[in-house]
């Protein structure tokens, strides 16, 4: 992966930290709000506080609605579709896939110093 173009991609800025957060929880366990939790407890309780964090951006795939309602429910907010943005190899073929980029700005009282 070419981080230095997925920085640019996410942040608009291509000499930029970036943090990314990924997601993944076995279709029995959808639903349940098991991932949303997670994400919460990864930034309240370990990023801001120990790492200083007080910018996120991510990056699901096009399409993932299930990993943007999570990151939604943590207070992300849809910032821009890019579509074709990489290959990715499915099923013995390479497609090209679109990213949702969407940010979080730490605004939330509970997570300030």
């Amino acid at each position: 992966m070419d981080f230095r173009r997925y920085a640019e991609d996410i942040t608009g800025e291509l000499n930029s930290y970036i943090y990314i957060i990924t997601d993944y929880l076995v279709p029995s366990h959808h639903g349940r709000g098991i991932m949303t939790s997670v994400i919460d407890t990864l930034i309240g309780d370990w990023m801001i506080p120990r790492m200083g964090v007080r910018k996120i951006n991510v990056g699901p795939h096009k399409g993932n609605i299930g990993s943007v309602r999570v990151f939604e429910k943590n207070g992300f907010i849809l910032k821009k579709t890019l579509t074709d943005w990489k290959n990715v190899a499915r099923l013995g073929a390479e497609e090209r896939v679109g990213i949702h980029i969407l940010g979080w700005v730490d605004s939330d009282s509970r997570f300030t110093d």
